[in-house]
């Protein structure tokens, strides 16, 4: 009879912890459960922000540019093209947030950068006439292709609109708004061609990251682990995931909330070898102190502590007192054109508010290359007395499929040039003009 009160006794008392524990754990999961949907509705949230603000900001800039082309007053070509310029601004902040399949996004984003400079150097110079009357042609192509974008990211509201999420798409079979992107890139829209920030900022080799190639594949925590040391000089408060975006390039993406920002700052880093691809984020600068060669030296400095070595800044660039930097390698006194990478730094203090590594990783790796048969002497006959040609620096330089190795000189007829004279064969392999501004300075 005892013995069968204390097994009834245990029975009960296991059965009460039983229902603790299922209980408890029930308790958890809808927690966790509804922890996790909040995020959810957090994050693609701001991806539907990013999305309503790139569409709206484009059928924006895209009517302002159709009221530039008839436009006859100099202080409304300016306020016009001041306010697409901040357009370009805000649309920077969107292409960050978004993401796409393959790298179409990269092209699209890239126009809209080149946008907003062309529109702020026009900005400087709208009195006069004969330089904005030049450029009306191109920008007619802006508009055109300012429009076309416009029509593409209208097709993904049309799907929004029945249920479509980029919570649960974005990088997937169903990602229509890499569709839409793709509409966009290769031989399907012809994109003026601007050199704003400097020589060959835009050589993309080919679609292999030969900087990643036989580099180890990390996890998202160690990737989230390694922003401390990308974000030097800030305070990090909060990071958030926002997962892993499987483009040409296979990123771990976060978020993350410093002291110093009133907004977050976007990380990427690269799946293979965890190498910083990207980072963005903006301020305003009221106060500037530091010259542009200042922040180039304290980017340098910035670049070996995460991995970066060898690096020379080719470009600087002064905006809005935030500095914009190129650097490429040097090996062997030749500079590496294809393989750059660029700096966003703010004149107060040297803040690092952008980075972008996207020609260094995909072009970045060991090459054969023949000595030169030319002396820089030699190779300066080459260059038309006309321009004065200065410097002759050996420099790597893209030239369709290929890369040659070139001497590059400077000179100035009506404007700046850059020659490339082929070290080898003496042959004219490039010329660059250089549409100056009172902002851009090439470091010689």
């Amino acid at each position: 009879m005892e013995r069968n009160k204390k097994q009834r006794v245990i029975i009960w008392i296991t059965a009460f912890v039983f229902v603790l524990t299922v209980t408890g754990l029930s308790v958890w999961i809808a927690a966790e459960r509804k922890k996790n949907q909040s995020y959810g509705s957090t994050l693609e949230g701001r991806y539907q922000q990013a999305y309503y603000e790139l569409i709206t900001q484009t059928n924006d800039m895209e009517i302002k540019m159709a009221k530039l082309a008839v436009s006859q007053s100099s202080d409304t070509r300016r306020r016009l093209f001041y306010e697409i310029w901040k357009g370009c601004e805000v649309c920077g902040s969107c292409f960050s947030t978004l993401s796409a399949k393959d790298g179409s996004v990269n092209e699209a984003a890239d126009f809209i950068n080149k946008t907003g400079d062309y529109c702020f150097y026009l900005a400087v110079r709208a009195d006069e006439e004969e330089v904005v009357d030049k450029a009306l042609p191109t920008l007619e192509t802006m508009r055109r292709i300012l429009k076309k974008l416009g029509e593409e990211l209208a097709e993904v509201q049309t799907a929004i609109s029945d249920g479509w999420l980029f919570l649960d798409n974005l990088g997937g079979e169903n990602d229509i708004l890499s569709d839409a992107f793709n509409n966009l890139s290769g031989d399907s829209v012809e994109y003026p061609q601007l050199i704003y920030d400097g020589p060959f900022s835009d050589a993309l080799k080919d679609k292999e990251a030969l900087y990643l190639k036989g580099k180890a594949e990390i996890s998202g925590e160690q990737a989230k682990s390694a922003i401390n040391s990308l974000l030097q000089g800030y305070t990090v408060e909060n990071v958030t995931d926002l997962g892993e975006w499987q483009t040409d390039l296979d990123t771990f993406n976060f978020s993350v909330k410093v002291k110093e920002l009133a907004s977050e700052i976007t990380v990427q880093i690269t799946r293979y070898g965890g190498v910083p691809l990207s980072l963005s984020s903006h301020r305003e600068v009221t106060d500037p102190s530091l010259s542009g060669e200042e922040c180039a030296e304290l980017g340098r400095q910035y670049l070996e502590k995460i991995g970066f070595e060898g690096m020379e800044a080719v470009w600087i660039s002064d905006v809005n007192s935030n500095v914009y930097v190129n650097y490429a390698p040097v090996k062997n006194g030749v500079i590496y054109y294809p393989d750059l990478i660029k700096l966003k730094m703010a004149t107060d203090n040297g803040q690092i508010l952008g980075m972008e590594a996207n020609n260094y990783i995909y072009n970045h790796t060991e090459r054969e290359f023949p000595d030169p048969v030319l002396t820089e002497a030699q190779a300066k006959e080459f260059v038309s007395p006309s321009l004065s040609p200065e410097g002759g620096r050996l420099t790597l330089i893209p030239k369709g499929e290929k890369e040659l190795l070139c001497y590059e000189f400077t000179g100035n007829l009506e404007g700046e040039y850059y020659v490339y004279i082929d070290a080898v064969t003496g042959n004219e392999a490039n010329i660059l003009y250089v549409i100056e501004t009172d902002n851009g300075q090439l470091i010689m």
